[in-house]
């Protein structure tokens, strides 16, 4: 199944928006980091992010070069989507290896605003721990031994899933 070349100039244009706004001097509002990670819900990084203790110039820096190699990227999968009517699977992950490490050093100049974020919304470290086996009892009591095994393995194996429970506070490795 390919995906559309719509989503691939969606992912592109929100690239440029925060190239745009890491190359000249405009501030970087939560909606465009958000604008550029929802494309990235699918990456895992552990929260809290470590703070890099970045001057405002050097967090520009940084973004304004991965975000540079990302609108590149991005502008040449479109290019191929548009020849191809669509992306094929395997160009999609093999973008994806180019782009999430992007998108981490892009999280990690905007640490301090992620991580506020993070500790204004995570489940407390205290009952993170309790909060999952719970989630997975739920499943069990609900709908079974074999549904519960399987939100364990989705636990263990889906991407989404894994950075959703870190965004969370919660540690998918528990399960």
């Amino acid at each position: 199944m390919k995906i559309s070349k719509n989503v691939i100039k969606n992912m592109r244009d929100d690239a440029q928006i925060l190239a745009l706004v890491a190359n000249v001097d405009a501030p970087f509002t939560i909606s465009v980091i958000d604008a550029v990670g929802n494309w990235f819900d699918d990456v895992e990084i552990k929260y809290p992010i470590a703070d890099m203790e970045l001057t405002e110039q050097e967090q520009r820096t940084i973004v304004r070069l991965a975000s540079d190699e990302l609108l590149t990227h991005f502008q040449r999968v479109y290019e191929i989507s548009e020849k191809e009517d669509g992306l094929s699977k395997e160009h999609f992950e093999d973008l994806a290896l180019l782009v999430d490490p992007l998108w981490r050093e892009i999280s990690g100049a905007f640490s301090k605003v992620l991580n506020e974020r993070f500790n204004n919304t995570r489940i407390p470290e205290d009952m993170a721990g309790r909060y999952l086996e719970e989630m997975i009892e739920r499943f069990k009591n609900e709908q079974g031994e074999y549904a519960a095994s399987e939100f364990i393995n989705a636990i263990k194996s889906d991407k989404k899933l894994r950075a959703h429970l870190r965004r969370m506070g919660v540690d998918p490795d528990l399960a």
